[in-house]
């Protein structure tokens, strides 16, 4: 299995935009993905990686995992300057092998707010 260096993960990048575009992505994973074998597992997570790290360029992740207690196991919250990017990284997220056990459920999107506050008179 090809190894990846956490340190080719691009970091989280910065905006230069007033405003930032967010998705709440909200994911339901299938009890068969954990009946897999530990390796196939961390195979597919590692090909996923791959494939979505391209994409952390120009979008902001936070991953959320479930304890358990939420009708959803995963929350992603993507940001980026515009939806195009996000747009892009949700698309290809489905395309991927590790799609089929994940079912994204629902997915609000809206601008998160202008940076700088303005005095109303």
């Amino acid at each position: 299995m090809k190894k990846i260096k956490l340190s080719k993960i691009p970091s989280n990048p910065t905006f230069k935009s007033d405003q930032t575009h967010i998705s709440i992505v909200f994911v339901r994973i299938s009890p068969e993905w954990y009946a897999l074998p530990t390796e196939k597992r961390l195979k597919m997570t590692m090909s996923h990686i791959e494939q979505m790290s391209p994409h952390l360029k120009r979008v902001a992740r936070t991953a959320i995992s479930s304890t358990g207690s939420s009708k959803y196991d995963h929350i992603e919250i993507l940001e980026a300057e515009s939806m195009e990017p996000i747009t892009r990284a949700l698309r290809d997220f489905k395309a991927g092998a590790k799609a089929k056990y994940m079912d994204i459920v629902d997915v609000v999107s809206g601008v998160k707010g202008i940076r700088e506050l303005v005095e109303m008179k």
